[in-house]
């Protein structure tokens, strides 16, 4: 199976002013315990910066390009990370990895 195309899906909180976005690669190894003491990966510079309009219940970011990075790595644990930040609303619910839900 030839893997064409990735995306993945974020449901957003409703909020209503605009919303920023930023998608960074994790560059090192992680784990759930770690995560959940505050201890996060060293992380690449921001590599897509995305604005949602208000009230915006979701929104789609093509990962395509991280999918050899993680292939690769499959012993380290990679994969992406996403700050999500609204001036109503800096939560950090939306500060852990995603599962990537539409694969091509």
């Amino acid at each position: 199976m030839k893997i064409t195309n990735m995306n993945l899906h974020l449901p957003l909180p409703k909020l209503p002013t605009s919303t920023k976005i930023y998608v960074k690669e994790i560059k090192t190894q992680w784990n759930e315990k770690s995560l959940k003491e505050g201890s996060l990966p060293r992380l690449s510079k921001t590599q897509k910066f995305l604005k949602t309009s208000p009230g915006q219940e979701e929104i789609v970011i093509n990962v395509t390009e991280y999918y050899k990075i993680c292939r690769k790595k499959i012993k380290s644990n990679h994969g992406i990370y996403i700050k999500i930040k609204n001036k109503n609303n800096n939560t950090n619910q939306y500060d852990y990895p995603y599962v990537i839900t539409d694969t091509i």
